[in-house]
């Protein structure tokens, strides 16, 4: 089963293309414009509640050879609205990566603007308070390129054969002939013989 990978890019330039950015992309947040009491009921302190969400996006990377400045550059189309341009550093790669056989897709979010934030506070009582507090930052738009990477599953060995098995076995050691209960007698015989007839030569 192939496993998707995702390599991020910042797009560069959406300073110039705020304005369709927000009114073209941008759908404003219902809880950007609730009172403090209201948002203290649902949110946290250091919670961020953004003036416009962006939802529901597709992105199209289109070269651009005729680019005066850079006959490289890839513009980013979101929903047939441009909103800046592929790094000048990173456009090969995407390129490279688009062109893969692995190629699987783009990704595209975008995030920023202004916001509220509640922040916690004590006051002169030393009770625990939330007040809310604005501010605002540069929007940014991240592509994210799909690539599969194959998942290859562990190879598990295959149960030895059993010839294999009794290679790994000691040989057993020759079992000793018995020797029967008569041949011991002719044995004992035999010595008290050879015995006797030794003594009666010393006589």
């Amino acid at each position: 089963m192939a496993k998707i990978e995702k390599t991020r890019f910042r797009v560069t330039g959406t300073q110039y293309y705020e304005k369709d950015l927000v009114e073209k992309l941008g759908e404003q947040d219902p809880d950007y414009n609730c009172s403090a009491a209201e948002l203290k009921e649902t949110y946290y302190d250091g919670d961020k509640i953004y003036e416009y969400d962006f939802s529901g996006l597709k992105a199209e990377l289109v070269p651009e050879p005729e680019n005066e400045h850079d006959k490289n550059a890839v513009k980013v189309i979101v929903n047939g609205v441009q909103v800046g341009y592929i790094k000048k550093g990173s456009c090969t790669r995407i390129k490279n990566l688009m062109a893969s056989p692995d190629f699987a897709g783009v990704e595209v979010s975008i995030s920023g603007g202004r916001y509220k934030y509640l922040c916690g506070y004590e006051d002169d009582n030393g009770n625990e308070k939330l007040r809310v507090e604005k501010d605002k930052q540069p929007f940014y738009v991240d592509i994210d390129i799909l690539t599969r990477e194959e998942k290859t599953d562990p190879v598990i060995p295959a149960h030895p054969a059993p010839a294999a098995i009794m290679s790994h076995i000691e040989p057993a050691a020759p079992e000793k002939p018995a020797v029967s209960k008569f041949t011991k007698i002719v044995i004992i015989a035999a010595i008290v013989i050879l015995l006797f007839l030794f003594i009666a030569a010393r006589l």
